[in-house]
């Protein structure tokens, strides 16, 4: 078994109260199994379980924790739970950070584990799935270029033979009149600021702990004006949760509350990537019903045919209230290819940009019509990436006169997009637009069920 990956995977909706219930006797022995090769994963269904137990079961034993608010939300998980598991190239990593001369590293954000030799441990590497450390270093003014910090990452491969790489950081010197003029990084900016949120739902469950409510909920209203400061993608979605958890505190729901702000303060922290911690929050909190031409999004997609013409209901409708110069940006493109995406202005549409795109007629399935559909998704994220839009809007494409399926529509409308934000919060929101409330329906039991990613 030593060449295998071993993960022992708990499901709860209840408390430890036969045999060993000492939490840190638990948590203690499921560490053990982690140093002899066998990691755990939690999860916890419902609003009875012991949610301090699963998180620290999941620390230690080199997992991971999810708070599954409804059974319906399983299979989801446990099918991203076993890709995720196919896809990994490393155990028991290791981060080690090394300070050169006066440098300091002053903080690291992520809620991590510190192991005795001072080494920072880091969730299993997985392919595909990036993992993104927050630090701040304090760096006192040189006279000119040096070395400033020394990284070295560690891990156990497949055959558990030890690994590592290493590298160093070093930043250009400039005159200080020259640093005031250079602009934030952004992304750095947004992982900061999701970061210091993640620390003040962590804050506001210790304070709903010792029966202090109100202050709380001034920490959790405080974070949500922060996060609005900042004006990221990401602010809007982090609102939206922070609302959620603020109601469930008026209402005095304390057991949904640890449980929704624990498991998002968990992901965005301590052992998962750097996308979205809860697509619940990413889609606007589900599909809706409505005229994708007065969405108040930053680009609307346009679902059209190669020729990038005004046929089709959802292009008639998106060209008629643009105006004509939007055939005219059109012609210019030259077409488009089935599965692509390109964009042009909005012109009179609320939305600053429309992405185009090409999605074949449904001919039963036989011509891969499902990989060029989820190609749509993509290639209009990518757009938007290399845009800078933030907010984007879909029709329900591929489910009019091109006769796809609806049921398989959404499904890959949601998993595609939901893979995407999964892994990145450059677009901080993504709104599916059905035009009948026939198409609402289906997507909206789609969404329940691809809203249990965690």
């Amino acid at each position: 078994m030593s060449a295998q990956l071993n993960r022992v995977i708990l499901l709860s909706d209840g408390l430890a109260n036969v045999g060993e219930t000492n939490p840190d006797t638990i948590a203690s022995d499921v560490h053990g199994l982690a140093k002899r090769g066998v990691s755990t994963s939690t999860m916890g269904v419902g609003d009875d379980y012991d949610e301090d137990l699963l998180t620290a079961m999941a620390t230690s034993g080199d997992g991971n924790y999810y708070y599954i608010a409804s059974p319906e939300q399983l299979p989801i998980i446990f099918e991203q739970k076993l890709q995720g598991l196919a896809a990994t190239l490393g155990t028991s990593v290791c981060l080690s950070l090394e300070p050169q001369g006066d440098v300091v590293v002053a903080d690291v954000l992520n809620d991590l584990t510190v192991d005795s030799q001072g080494r920072f441990q880091l969730p299993n590497l997985v392919a595909g799935s990036p993992q993104e450390i927050v630090l701040r270093l304090k760096v006192p003014a040189m006279a000119q270029a040096s070395e400033l910090l020394r990284v070295r990452l560690s891990w156990q491969d497949k055959a558990k033979q030890l690994q590592a790489v290493g590298g160093s950081f070093q930043l250009p010197v400039v005159p200080f009149h020259q640093l005031e003029s250079f602009r934030l990084n952004q992304e750095v900016q947004q992982q900061v600021a999701l970061m210091m949120t993640a620390r003040a739902k962590k804050e506001a469950v210790q304070l709903v702990d010792r029966g202090e409510m109100g202050a709380a909920s001034q920490v959790l209203q405080q974070a949500k004006a922060d996060i609005l400061s900042f004006n990221l993608p990401m602010s809007a979605p982090e609102a939206a949760a922070l609302d959620d958890l603020e109601q469930a505190l008026k209402q005095r729901r304390v057991a949904s509350y640890r449980k929704m702000s624990g498991q998002q303060a968990y992901s965005r922290s301590s052992r998962r990537s750097s996308g979205h911690t809860n697509l619940r929050y990413a889609f606007g909190r589900g599909p809706i019903l409505g005229d994708i031409t007065q969405q108040q999004v930053e680009a609307i997609v346009n679902s059209t045919d190669q020729s990038l013409s005004d046929r089709g209901a959802i292009s008639c409708a998106i060209h008629r209230v643009a105006g004509p110069a939007l055939e005219v940006a059109c012609q210019q493109l030259n077409g488009c290819a089935a599965g692509d995406a390109k964009s042009t202005p909005g012109f009179n549409l609320p939305a600053q940009w429309i992405i185009h795109t090409v999605c074949p007629m449904w001919q039963g399935g036989k011509q891969a019509e499902i990989q060029v559909l989820a190609q749509c998704y993509e290639s209009c994220l990518k757009m938007a990436l290399l845009e800078g839009i933030r907010s984007i809007a879909f029709p329900a494409i591929g489910t009019g006169t091109l006769g796809f399926p609806v049921e398989l529509a959404a499904r890959t409308a949601f998993e595609t997009i939901g893979r995407f934000l999964f892994q990145s919060t450059a677009i901080g929101q993504v709104l599916l637009v059905c035009i009948d409330e026939k198409t609402l329906q289906i997507y909206q039991t789609e969404f329940e069920r691809i809203s249990g990613w965690q």
